[in-house]
């Protein structure tokens, strides 16, 4: 469900502001990978992964796991990138045989020259039962439109101010792909013994941040395309905003399944919201009643849980967000 959120941040954060000791939120290091390997196994029909990075305190960290073959392709599949027109183009069939069942053989639909609009022609004497059925045409359009989306992981964004457009569905592929993570979730947790849930997070999000960044494609404007799916996304070692928060959310939903999460998305940028219990200085959003820290797993900044870029942080004080519930 798409709400605006209500803000929830400390008052030491205007502070900061004030200040100007953005030392916290703009970190001069960059989140390192040291080593990345991916082998495949045909025999075994899986990959085989071996990474290596420094975490949060500069600590180098070793993770191992195997993707079977099969899943990591049905990952990809998942999700298909659709521009407004593809979708209008999918949408004729469906609309067509819709038209005929209502028994309107003369009703004419097609794309105008820009295929972004569907246009009816009933071919009608009478104005008004004309445009009855063009209003019930483009009631139809809109229910197809919804399957398109839903078949394809696809959703309707809106984000302030005024922007919209059709964006994977970060929270969907995210849920999809929490089962196929499973061996990169379990290698955390065998590794991470005894940690804390804080802990936990910080240390994976710094892995996902040392995951080298790929500003793929403009988020609103391509249906989706240049995503990388959290399988593609470790198969070839880079990804963009949207990309690292699907990734990051799957990985902590197969490791902590009762959380809360949000993807919380501003202009031209994308974050994780978690109900863990917030530290002092850390920057939360309060939606629906419950109160989020935020995670950016983008990198290369080495940003902690609870922090921001000065800028990012900003748009979440002023309420430039939309947040979906994952």
């Amino acid at each position: 469900m798409w709400r605006q959120a209500r803000l929830a941040y400390p008052a030491s954060l205007l502070l900061y502001f004030l200040l100007a000791t953005l030392t916290t939120f703009s970190p001069i290091a960059s989140a390192q990978q040291i080593l990345f390997q991916r082998e495949h196994k045909p025999l075994l029909a899986q990959y085989d992964f071996h990474y290596q990075w420094l975490d949060h305190q500069n600590q180098q960290r070793t993770l191992l796991f195997s993707l079977d073959e099969p899943k990591t392709h049905e990952s990809i599949a998942y999700f298909r990138p659709l521009s407004p027109q593809q979708i209008n183009r999918a949408l004729l069939k469906p609309l067509a045989f819709f038209a005929r069942e209502q028994g309107w053989y003369q009703m004419e639909i097609r794309l105008n020259s820009y295929r972004d609009i569907i246009k009816y022609q009933p071919h009608l004497r009478d104005a008004q039962a004309a445009q009855v059925r063009i209003n019930r045409m483009r009631e139809q359009e809109h229910i197809e439109r919804q399957k398109v989306l839903q078949e394809n992981f696809l959703t309707f964004l809106t984000m302030p101010p005024n922007q919209f457009g059709i964006a994977p569905d970060h929270a969907r592929i995210a849920i999809a792909n929490t089962a196929l993570l499973t061996p990169v979730a379990s290698s955390f947790l065998d590794s991470l013994s005894g940690a804390s849930v804080r802990e936990y997070i910080s240390i994976i999000t710094s892995f996902v941040q040392a995951i080298p960044y790929n500003d793929l494609t403009r988020r609103l404007d391509s249906g989706g395309k240049g995503f990388h799916t959290p399988a593609r996304l470790l198969l070839e070692n880079q990804g963009d905003c949207d990309s690292k928060v699907t990734l990051l959310a799957a990985i902590l939903k197969g490791l902590m399944p009762n959380m809360n999460m949000a993807v919380v998305y501003l202009p031209n940028h994308a974050l994780l919201a978690l109900t863990i219990n917030a530290q002092a200085q850390d920057i939360t959003i309060e939606h629906n009643g419950m109160h989020y820290v935020v995670v950016d797993p983008t990198g290369p900044a080495p940003l902690g849980v609870g922090q921001l870029s000065s800028s990012n942080a900003l748009h979440v004080i002023n309420g430039n967000i939309t947040i979906k519930t994952i």
